[in-house]
């Protein structure tokens, strides 16, 4: 997964600098991607810790 190379270069034949492509291309581009892969390891997390709280590691409750 990427962004199409395309599309970078169909923004760099519109005059658009390297750090306009990184930010208004790329960036927005990878946006949903980010999105899950955060998404994903959050709940990665939150299972390993109610795992960890089911037999008597602490858990979460080790935060406060």
């Amino acid at each position: 997964m990427g962004v199409d190379k395309q599309v970078i270069e169909a923004a760099r034949s519109f005059g658009a600098s390297d750090m306009q492509i990184i930010f208004k291309v790329i960036l927005k581009e990878s946006i949903p991607s980010l999105i899950s892969t955060l998404m994903i390891n959050t709940i990665s997390c939150l299972g390993a810790t109610a795992i960890a709280g089911a037999v008597g590691a602490g858990g979460l409750e080790l935060l406060h």
